[in-house]
C-alpha cells in the first residue's frame, strides 16, 4: 500500500500521480465498454480513482476507472460482494452494477485500467447533510444490516494484508519514529494491552471497513435516512466489531460527535448484529485504533505525494480527547 513500512507490496507505485482519464474520455470508455451514450460527463471527488456522473438519456450514471496499481482481481471480489450483500438483503441501499456490452461488471482499458459503472443514486452525502441530521438509529441499523449480509461471503482473497485493517494497528508502530505522536502511541498501546490479547475471542467475516460520512448518502426527509452505501474499496476480512468502530471513528471526526452521544447508533447495530461481551469491552479502543490508522497513514501519504489530510489536527485532538474520556 503505497510503500507504508510493513504493508508493501509488488504493486506499490512511487508517486501517486498518474495520467486522469478526461471527460471526453469517460464518455468513449462509456461508449465502447458498456454501450451506454452519455451526453456530458462530470468528474466527481474521489481519493484514488477516475469517477465521473454521466448524463444518458435512460439516467445518470457513475463511471468508476481504477487506479492503475489497483488489481483487476481486487476490484471484481469488491463487485462480487456488493452484489453478494445486495442478494442477501435486497432492500439494503446499495449500488448496482451496469454490465458491460458483454455482459460482465468490468471493462479493462487498453493500458490496462480497469473500469465498471453504476447507476447514479439520489442523496446527500452524511459530511454535507445539514448539522443535526444523523439519525444515529438509522446509521447503526443500516450497518447492522449491511455486516448480516456480508456475514456468510467467503473469498480467499479477502484475506490480504491491508494497513487499515484494524487487526494490523501493531505493525504501524513504525512509523511513530517518523511521526511522533503521544495520543497515537497511547491508542496503539491500548490496542497492545486490551485488544490483542483478546482476538481470539472476536468474530470475523468480511466486513465493509470504511462506512464514513463520504462513503454514506443520506435524506433527511426520507424515513429510512440512510438511502446509499457506497464504495467497498477496503473490502477486508477482519474483526466483525472493527466495522462498527470504523462508523464511530467519523462520527467523532469529522462530524464532531462523541462516543457517548453515539450509544443509539452502537444500540441499533447491536440489534442486527448481537454483539458479544468481548466486543462491547474491545469496542473504544479499537475507534482509538481507528484514530491511528488514520493519522499515520495519511501523514505518510503525505509524506509521499498526496496532500495532506485536511482533518490531521482535528483527527489528533479527537484522539486526545477520545483516550482522556476512556482513562
Amino acid at each position: 500500500m503505497y510503500g507504508v513500512p510493513g504493508f508493501e507490496t509488488s504493486e506499490d507505485v512511487e508517486e501517486l500521480a498518474f495520467d486522469r482519464i478526461d471527460e471526453a474520455q469517460a464518455i468513449t470508455i462509456a461508449s465502447i465498454g458498456f454501450n451506454v451514450e452519455a451526453f456530458s460527463a462530470v468528474r466527481l471527488d474521489t481519493e484514488r480513482d477516475d469517477s465521473f456522473r454521466l448524463t444518458t438519456a435512460h439516467g445518470d450514471r457513475v463511471l468508476k476507472v481504477a487506479h492503475p496499481a489497483d488489481e483487476v482481481s481486487m476490484v471484481g471480489l469488491q463487485l462480487r460482494a456488493l452484489e453478494f450483500a445486495a442478494a442477501a438483503d435486497r432492500t439494503l441501499p446499495l449500488q448496482r452494477l451496469v454490465r458491460t456490452m458483454y455482459g460482465g461488471p468490468l471493462h479493462i482499458l487498453p493500458n490496462g485500467r480497469v473500469s465498471w459503472m453504476f447507476r447514479w443514486m439520489p442523496g446527500t452525502l452524511l459530511r454535507d447533510a445539514p448539522e443535526g441530521a444523523d439519525q444515529f438509529d438509522a446509521l447503526g441499523t443500516t450497518l447492522g444490516r449491511l455486516s448480516k449480509a456480508l456475514r456468510k461471503f467467503d473469498a480467499e482473497e479477502t484475506v490480504r494484508l491491508s494497513a487499515w485493517d484494524l487487526q494490523n494497528v501493531p505493525r504501524l508502530a513504525t512509523l511513530l519514529a517518523i511521526f511522533p505522536s503521544d495520543a497515537v502511541a497511547e491508542a496503539i498501546g491500548r490496542f497492545n494491552a486490551r485488544v490483542d490479547p483478546r482476538l481470539s475471542e472476536l468474530p470475523t467475516q468480511v466486513i465493509h471497513n470504511d462506512f464514513n460520512p463520504g462513503n454514506v448518502l443520506v435524506d433527511a426527509s426520507d424515513p429510512r435516512f440512510v438511502v446509499g452505501i457506497l464504495d467497498f474499496g477496503d473490502l477486508v476480512y477482519s474483526l466483525r466489531v472493527a466495522d462498527l468502530a470504523v462508523a464511530l471513528c467519523y462520527q467523532i471526526s469529522p462530524l464532531r460527535h462523541t462516543l457517548a452521544n453515539a450509544q443509539p447508533m452502537i444500540a441499533a447495530f447491536d440489534r442486527q448484529v448481537r454483539l458479544t461481551d468481548a466486543e462491547h469491552a474491545v469496542l473504544p479502543d479499537l475507534v482509538a485504533a481507528r484514530f491511528a490508522q488514520r493519522i499515520l497513514i495519511n501523514s505518510w501519504l503525505a509524506q509521499n505525494g498526496s496532500e495532506r489530510d485536511a482533518q490531521h489536527d482535528a483527527n489528533v485532538s479527537a484522539l486526545t480527547a477520545l483516550l482522556n474520556l476512556e482513562a
